[in-house]
């Protein structure tokens, strides 16, 4: 077996790849821990210490992989505490907070696109993609954020935080959606060659991965579900899920989450509707998080806003407001 340099040769051991990594890690999650010790006292989520321990520890070469891995195991859980059938009773109030949720700060970044456009806007871009895009921004959720806070709350199994969460929800598949259009609007308007994603040049597209991501969850629903919950009961008993179970389990998160991904939404929203067709007979949810609930929480999660932290350039531009736009801008996507 090959081993890396010792120190005691006189090798810096943090040239070797993994060893850099486990220091990082070590770093993250101790940093993250002590402050969220210290916030805790204000009041505040577990989450908003590891942002500010994302700031601190600055840019590293830390994989986003990673943090995405987490991310999807993560949502996976908050699926997995959501009983659809509570979902169902609060359909109509989710639906109408959704849509306002939608529509006010759609209208608010909208309104104020006029003046960042005469100042700050590229001449390139026309106003009409830049006015949706900026109404689109202010719509999208920080869904992992808020499923963090309510999970920390404990209000996820509570109507008020699942009533949120499946209003969250809605408002990032519109929004998305809406996101893909302006994509699409700005890369026709764009000559080919300065295009930002060349190949989603068809406004329809939008449509379509609406489509698709809506015909995979009715897929999951409708054909997987049962499936599952029979080979659940088959396969686990009262006291323990069986390894086989837990093995399908999260072999399906990642056919899900590489499905959502592909079609072009975030692979966190397949382990999140795997969640939600995960069978709660046996108490075979509960075992299944005690499982895996630890290890995301405790280990991965804190590598999350550290691979949110590496994605920003902190170069600053000269001009007026250019910085508080710039970071207003950059934190929509680095949300995911």
């Amino acid at each position: 077996m090959a081993v890396s340099e010792s120190f005691v040769s006189g090798a810096n051991p943090l040239r070797d790849p993994l060893a850099l990594f486990l220091v990082q890690v070590l770093l993250i999650v101790v940093v993250s821990r002590a402050l969220a010790v210290g916030l805790g006292y204000l009041k505040q989520p577990r989450v908003i210490a590891e942002v500010i321990g994302g700031i601190l520890l600055g840019p590293s070469a830390l994989s986003s992989l990673i943090a995405n891995f987490a991310l999807i195991f993560f949502l996976y859980l908050v699926g997995l505490e959501l009983h659809p059938s509570s979902l169902k009773e609060k359909a109509r109030a989710s639906a109408l907070v959704s849509l306002v949720g939608i529509v006010v700060p759609f209208g608010a970044g909208a309104g104020v696109m006029k003046i960042i456009y005469e100042n700050f806007g590229d001449p390139q871009v026309p106003f009409y993609a830049f006015f949706v895009f900026g109404g689109v921004a202010m719509c999208i959720t920080a869904f992992p954020v808020l499923a963090r806070i309510l999970t920390e709350r404990r209000l996820i199994s509570v109507p008020v935080g699942q009533t949120t969460l499946a209003a969250a929800a809605v408002d990032d598949a519109v929004a998305w959606t809406l996101l893909v259009l302006v994509v699409a609007l700005i890369n026709n308007a764009l000559p080919s060659s300065s295009a930002a994603v060349p190949h989603t040049s068809n406004p329809v597209e939008a449509v379509y991965v609406f489509l698709l991501v809506l015909a995979w969850a009715l897929l999951l629903w409708f054909a997987v579900r049962p499936l599952l919950a029979k080979f659940v009961l088959k396969t686990s008993s009262e006291q323990a899920a069986s390894e086989m179970s837990v093995t399908v389990i999260f072999l399906l998160i990642c056919v899900s989450a590489f499905y959502t991904q592909a079609v072009g939404v975030h692979a966190i929203f397949g382990g999140f509707l795997v969640g939600l067709i995960t069978p709660h007979e046996r108490g075979f949810a509960i075992k299944l998080t005690e499982k895996i609930e630890d290890l995301v929480g405790v280990l991965l999660l804190p590598l999350v806003c550290r691979a949110m932290e590496k994605k920003k350039n902190r170069k600053v531009v000269p001009g007026r407001g250019t910085v508080a736009c710039r970071e207003l801008s950059s934190n929509v996507p680095d949300i995911y």
